[in-house]
Order: structure tokens, then sequence, then C-alpha cells
């Protein structure tokens, strides 16, 4: 599988080279480029041959998007689970250059470059959900630092949102580190392991006044 990089955008195709063809045909099936060229054909010469036909190509695998706007390949995964919610993962390839992400009713729907289409995507699979957990966690773990900090009438304000081994939380010197992975759980869950971390502190600053 090759790529050929125009202006925004990105061709992925694939050759086959016949030894009895004398011309080079350009097939596009499914959202898919397929070159049938020469056997004597060089890659460059294909590669020219694909540039001045660019318009054409780019044209008919945007016709497959629009018409094929719901097409989904899916590809085997636990589900992931969001706030205590379990969501399918459903992976759409298109002509793009950056992946996107949208998180529906019931499912996640990643939009991979085509480039992906053949490739072992799971590592790119999991930059997005560990992407998307790091844009959730913020605004969650404040709403739980919150409502702990009025629970207890303790405020410290040290903490940070980091991926942590083995762990969702932890408190260390007094500062409070969160996992984003703890988006994962529902919020009774989450407000649970915070109010956790703030006992800890607590239980740290009485042991210093006593020492003392």
């Amino acid at each position: 599988m090759k790529n050929l990089r125009t202006e925004n955008k990105v061709i992925t195709y694939t050759i086959s080279k016949v030894a009895d063809s004398k011309d080079m045909y350009i097939s596009v099936q499914n959202g898919e480029v397929e070159i049938i060229a020469p056997y004597n054909y060089s890659n460059k010469h294909i590669q020219k041959i694909i540039e001045e036909k660019r318009d054409w190509i780019l044209k008919k695998i945007e016709e497959y998007n629009f018409k094929n706007p719901e097409e989904f390949n899916g590809i085997e995964r636990n589900p992931v689970k969001i706030l205590g919610r379990e969501y399918r993962i459903k992976i759409n390839y298109k002509n793009i250059n950056v992946a996107e992400l949208n998180v529906e009713e019931n499912d996640i729907k990643i939009t991979l470059s085509n480039t992906y289409k053949r490739k072992d995507n799971k590592k790119v699979l999991t930059l997005a959900i560990d992407k998307l957990y790091e844009s959730i966690a913020p605004a969650e773990i404040e709403r739980a630092m919150e409502k702990t900090r009025i629970l207890l009438g303790y405020a410290p304000e040290d903490y940070k949102i980091a991926k942590i081994k083995n762990a969702y939380a932890k408190c260390t010197k007094n500062i409070i580190t969160i996992n984003p992975e703890i988006v994962k759980f529902n919020r009774k869950t989450i407000d649970k392991i915070i109010l956790e971390q703030f006992l800890k502190i607590r239980k740290s600053c009485i042991k210093k006044r006593v020492n003392l």
C-alpha cells in the first residue's frame, strides 16, 4: 500500500503489476484505489499518472463517502466505558489526515485515515480513547473535588491529572494524582475514590501536628 500526499489530501492506493498489460488502469471501488499497471512501469511513473488523475480519484472517493456515511468497519475490542456506561466502538475510514472521534448515544465513532485501513490500528485506537478520557477527566474530577471539599470542609488545591500504572488515584507528599481513566466509572465511584484521597491527606496532616 502506498500514499500520495496532495495539498491537504492523502490518496492511499495499492498496485498490481501485470506482465501482459500495455496500459495502466485506475479503479476506485468501495472507497479504495487500486492501480493495475504494466510490469515495466516504475513507481515514479505510476505516481505521476495518479497525480494527473488526482481530481477524478478524490471525486470518486468523496462520492463513495457521501453515499455511505454510516458504513463502519468493526474492529474487535471490548466496549469502552464512560461514566459507567458501555459504548461500542465503530471505525470508519476516510480520506482525511487527522483522526476524528465522536461519542453518540451508544457508540463511539472513530474516523481514521485510509492509510490505516490495512494496518494494525489497535495502538491508534488506544491513543484515541486515551485522548477522550483526558478531555472528559478535568470537569468530572473538579466536580468530585468540589463535592468532597464541601463534605469535609477541607480544600487542598494541589492535585494533578496524569496516567498512573495500576491505580486510579494516589496521594504523594500531600499532592493527589488522578488517573484520567477514572472517568470509566460512574460518578458515585469517582466521588468515592476522590474522597479516599482527601482522607489520606487529612490523616497525614494530623500526624504532622502530633509529631510537632
